[in-house]
């Protein structure tokens, strides 16, 4: 097993990121164990949050694919309602088999404004 941590471009163009990410996923070893940044697809796009969440929702899909056998870990943007949330998202075997809002906002980065607070378990 390969512990594979990632680096990605950002640009204002989230396709062109989940793009960019399914390349480089593809290209990996499999068993291998995928770290991707904090909100990777999207960076801190309060200006955009709604176009970040539905970038993540197709990610979620296309992730769920290209894990049947390897592990990724990566954060997206979450809509429930009309809150947002930053959620990790941990694929194995294509499938998710956790997930976790994040507990502790990043007052600094303004993370409080725009994100409710995940539970502390799940």
């Amino acid at each position: 097993m390969n512990l594979v941590s990632l680096q990605l471009k950002t640009t204002n163009n989230f396709e062109e990121i989940l793009q960019n990410l399914a390349d480089i996923i593809e290209k990996i070893e499999p068993l291998s164990l995928i770290l991707a940044p904090e909100l990777a697809l999207s960076g801190y796009a309060y200006d955009k949050m709604d176009e970040a969440f539905e970038i993540s929702q197709i990610a979620i899909k296309l992730l769920t694919k290209l894990s049947s056998n390897k592990t990724i870990a990566i954060t997206f943007i979450i809509k429930q309602n009309t809150t947002f949330y930053n959620t990790f998202y941990l694929f194995h075997k294509g499938k998710i088999i956790h997930t976790q809002s994040k507990h502790k906002l990043f007052i600094l980065n303004d993370e409080n404004k725009y994100f409710t607070s995940g539970d502390e378990t799940n």
